[in-house]
């Protein structure tokens, strides 16, 4: 039956498979050509990474073919009138598709099936790979590279030392480590698309984080494939256009100390193929760490010699993603069904509300950087149920699981805003719970910053067990807690106000002399005595001059 145009639907059916061919070509030759484009991975790499869908689609198209032939053949052959008549009903657009309806249902319900064990599939694979070692106690941090200032404060330095008009910095920093320390690193990337087309990444902004204080260093280094960059010359799409099928995380910068050269280093997820009854999926493994140089030259370096690379001392290189996604898999340790139904020993990763930073916690421990997931029960409770300790480098593994209740780390914000009433919280937040350990006593670490992010206000530490709260207001009060040389902090009634206590040592106060009519007299004073000087300053006038101090 010819349509309005004298084209009969069945010829338009005729045609249809080689237009549907032409389309899907034309379409591939488009995504390959445009593969290093952000827009186009993120639609196509979910195919790869769920190669369970391409397989569920495979597997239910063959069904729905299958039951679409039986079909037929059951029918079997009609008399000529009915087959002239079936001719009319097919043509109509509307039929065609009440009849296609059940046979693509069946696609959905398979693809939908392969990707739901796909998934816990992945998942159980990992845990057969994750042994992590016993861990009685907690790591102790370094004491004199602490992690002290937190992103929201950081945020604000790198951007009142930004000066390039032509540049902007990233939107969020990454971590890395420069002469032994550890900093906030922002890529200084072109600003607008004028910019974007015609310049490059032109350096970094490195905020030291183990200080309260201002610590900003500038880089500039021009990167030919930089962060931001436009399209073909952006440091991803080349990453993309290099090996489309593997995973990168997040960029960070680091500087050669020799030679001056900026790096930017990529640490990817690779994947195996594996197959479990009824369907193929992938198993993410670490595949190692791109390095990207000024010229725009990549080089792949593999997990295993990622550890030995003189350039990658210290830095991260197993992708904390991966290690993310491993401690989430523990949910079907104990089984499907479990993790559903009776979530009996169901761990859960729940980040701090309102937090910018999630985890995992990135903390420098005497034992080396560590990725920290605190996870909390299954349910409605907030403790901590278990501590994972990832190497940064290594991807090692420890499991720390405390046989008391411990403060999970959003209550321990809340409990420093409701136990110190001196303190304004209008105009303050508290920020980025760190768990540390101080003479084997489990802490919550915590910075209170102005909502500005102009500075810190002080840091906390609230005892995990006991609750019990020291804070103090500057870098030296922290190093030495966490060394465990102080035994209280700064009254957290009046900040700063209050001499520290130090442990098997006299309190230090100042001692000035006063020297009127040859007679000498010694004072004691605190950091709130007020020296009045009055009398004749000798400047010959007779009068009294006034001068009041603060002692510092």
């Amino acid at each position: 039956m010819p349509d309005d145009n004298g084209v009969s639907l069945d010829t338009i059916r005729k045609k249809t498979p080689w237009l549907l061919i032409g389309v899907v070509t034309v379409l591939l030759i488009f995504v390959y050509a445009l593969r290093g484009w952000g827009v186009i991975r993120a639609i196509t790499f979910p195919f790869y990474v769920h190669i369970e869908i391409v397989w569920g689609l495979i597997v239910g198209t063959v069904l729905a073919l299958g039951l679409r032939f039986g079909v037929k053949k059951y029918r079997g052959n009609t008399d000529e009138n009915t087959q002239s008549t079936r001719s009319r009903v097919t043509n109509d657009p509307i039929h065609t598709a009440f009849v296609l309806t059940p046979y693509i249902l069946v696609v959905i319900v398979v693809v939908a099936l392969f990707m739901g064990l796909g998934t816990i599939y992945s998942q159980q694979a990992v845990i057969e790979d994750t042994n992590p070692d016993t861990l009685d106690a907690m790591h102790d941090p370094v004491v004199d590279d602490p992690r002290m200032l937190p992103m929201v404060t950081s945020d604000t330095y790198a951007d009142n030392n930004m000066q390039m008009q032509t540049h902007t910095l990233s939107d969020t920093p990454d971590i890395t480590r420069y002469e032994d320390r550890q900093y906030w690193a922002y890529s200084l990337e072109p600003e607008g698309l004028a910019n974007r087309i015609s310049q490059n990444q032109a350096g970094v902004i490195l905020v030291n984080m183990s200080t309260m204080d201002t610590d900003v260093e500038v880089y500039e280094h021009e990167m030919q494939n930089g962060k931001g960059d436009w399209a073909h010359n952006s440091h991803d799409w080349n990453l993309y256009n290099d090996d489309y099928f593997v995973n990168y995380g997040d960029t960070y910068p680091v500087i050669d100390e020799d030679t001056g050269e900026l790096y930017l280093v990529t640490p990817f997820t690779d994947y195996e193929l594996e197959f479990r009854f009824p369907t193929f999926y992938h198993k993410p493994v670490a595949g190692g760490v791109t390095i990207m140089d000024s010229d725009g030259t990549i080089e792949r370096v593999s997990h295993e010699n990622a550890q030995n690379h003189d350039l990658l001392e210290g830095q991260r290189t197993y992708p904390y993603e991966l290690a993310k996604y491993e401690v989430e898999s523990q949910r079907y340790t104990n089984g499907i069904v479990n993790r559903f139904l009776y979530r009996d020993g169901v761990p859960e990763i729940t980040d701090v509300e309102e937090e910018a930073n999630e985890q995992p916690f990135y903390v420098n421990t005497q034992d080396g950087i560590k990725y920290v997931f605190v996870a909390e029960p299954s349910g409605e409770g907030g403790g901590v149920y278990q501590m994972w300790y990832y190497d940064a480098q290594t991807g090692e593994t420890e499991l720390y699981e405390p046989e008391e209740t411990l403060m999970g780390p959003a209550s321990a914000g809340g409990y420093v805003t409701g136990n110190m009433p001196i303190v304004s919280w209008d105009d303050r937040i508290t920020s980025e719970p760190i768990p540390v350990s101080v003479n084997n006593e489990p802490y919550w670490m915590v910075r209170a910053t102005p909502t500005s992010g102009s500075g810190v206000s002080f840091v906390a530490f609230v005892h995990a067990q006991d609750n019990s709260l020291v804070a103090f207001e500057d870098d030296v009060g922290v190093e030495m807690f966490l060394a465990g040389e102080l035994t209280e902090g700064d009254d957290v009634e009046d900040m700063g106000t209050d001499a520290i206590e130090v442990e098997d040592q006299e309190v230090i106060t100042s001692t000035i002399t006063i020297i009127q009519d040859g007679e000498e007299q010694e004072i004691n004073i605190d950091d709130d005595t007020q020296v009045i000087i009055e009398g004749d300053s000798g400047d010959g006038d007779g009068d009294n001059d006034e001068e009041t101090e603060n002692a510092d």
